[in-house]
């Protein structure tokens, strides 16, 4: 049976938590001309992870990750990471280590630089 150890992390009253490192974007394509309906997604971005590749899609930034820990803790729950020695008996939670991302235009980035550089 693989480590833990790789996966989770002790908290200060020395309880297991799986560490989740999670990339949260906007998903403008849902829509992409109305502000107010644009959703969020969120996924696994360690390949290493025992749920790499897990997402979630949700109205809000506080809302997929939440749904993301709720999804993680789902498998947790139905035994699918105790091949990684990881189990709902094992484990306090979910710390979900989140990260956004935010695209950036070429053209726009350019001219910052320019006036950066006057």
């Amino acid at each position: 049976m693989a480590s833990h150890a790789r996966y989770t992390t002790l908290d200060s009253s020395n309880r297991r938590f799986l560490e989740l490192p999670v990339a949260v974007a906007r998903d403008d394509d849902a829509a992409p001309y109305d502000p107010d309906e644009t959703r969020w997604c969120a996924h696994v971005c360690d390949a290493a992870s025992p749920l790499a590749g897990l997402y979630a899609f949700a109205a809000s930034f506080d809302a997929v990750r939440d749904a993301i820990a709720e999804t993680a803790w789902a498998a947790i729950t139905a035994g699918e990471l105790v091949p990684f020695g990881l189990s709902a008996d094992s484990l306090a939670g979910i710390y979900v280590v989140a990260t956004t991302c935010e695209p950036y235009d070429g053209e726009a980035l350019a001219a910052a630089a320019g006036n950066d550089a006057a």
